[in-house]
């Protein structure tokens, strides 16, 4: 009698496997629902982990409904065991992408992010792509590969538009200086113009970082803080290079006098034009 109790009692108590319960096929393992035998012990089958010596259901586990899926972060999805929206999965487990609710940085797991107003967003210079941080303009970069917007490459280990593009609202647009163009209309860097085919700043600014800036040589003024190119001031109402300055390609150069051979090209250049 006191065996049957013993039966009985083994029967409807729960049985917990040991983690190294030795085994020759997986039918001495049916006792842990879930597990195999693999090398001669009873192991958690693939896409089941165990977890208080139980075979949980994994990333890629089949299921029927969403408290059957124990990974943190994941839920029953088309009958399998998937990571929640914003969430990705990474080395079996669901790992806070872009979007996901945050407390701090290190929770953000894609690659240049952070978390921001509880939410994981990519960080400054960097903009969401395919689910990832892909490098805008003003990132850090190492190779042209890295810099993800159209028509930008790495300058200095800043990503950057590509000569003949200027930035506008985080993207590189055609028509920076010294682009080809054909008309005015082509050149949409303000201040500039189409001088012999090439996009160019107009008479009396001048080029800056990409941009035609007011105060060149030339242009109209009251005080010398308004001219803008080094070594030259306000003479006359005009922004004129001081004295001992020479003035060539928009800028003022030491040396009192232009050069004879800058003489010569300008000379020459003249009579080619008008001849």
């Amino acid at each position: 009698m006191d065996t049957l109790k013993w039966i009985i009692l083994l029967v409807s108590v729960p049985v917990i496997l040991c983690e190294k319960t030795t085994c020759e096929t997986d039918r001495n393992c049916t006792i842990l629902i879930n597990s195999e035998c693999k090398d001669g012990i009873c192991t958690c089958k693939k896409y089941f982990f165990e977890q208080a010596e139980q075979c949980a259901a994994g990333l890629g586990a089949e299921c029927k409904k969403n408290d059957e899926c124990q990974r943190r972060n994941s839920d029953c999805q088309n009958s399998k065991c998937a990571c929640k929206k914003y969430f990705f999965e990474q080395a079996g487990q669901c790992a806070a992408g872009l979007g996901a609710e945050c407390k701090k940085n290190d929770e953000c797991q894609s690659i240049n992010s952070e978390c921001k107003d509880g939410i994981c967003t990519c960080k400054k210079y960097f903009f969401e792509q395919a689910g990832q941080c892909a490098a805008g303009l003003g990132a850090e970069c190492k190779n042209n590969e890295e810099c993800q917007i159209s028509d930008s490459e790495c300058q200095e280990k800043k990503c950057t538009c590509k000569k003949t593009f200027f930035e506008f609202h985080g993207k590189c647009n055609a028509g920076g200086l010294d682009a080809e163009c054909t008309t005015d209309n082509d050149c949409l860097i303000r201040d500039s113009e189409c001088q012999e085919k090439k996009c160019t700043c107009k008479k009396t600014f001048f080029e800056f970082e990409g941009k035609c800036n007011a105060g060149g040589l030339h242009a109209n003024c009251t005080t010398n803080d308004e001219c803008q190119i080094s070594n030259s001031e306000c003479q006359e109402k005009k922004c004129t290079c001081k004295k001992t300055f020479f003035e060539f390609e928009g800028k003022c150069n030491a040396g009192g006098k232009m050069p004879v051979v800058h003489l010569i090209m300008t000379h020459f250049n003249s009579i080619f034009v008008f001849s």
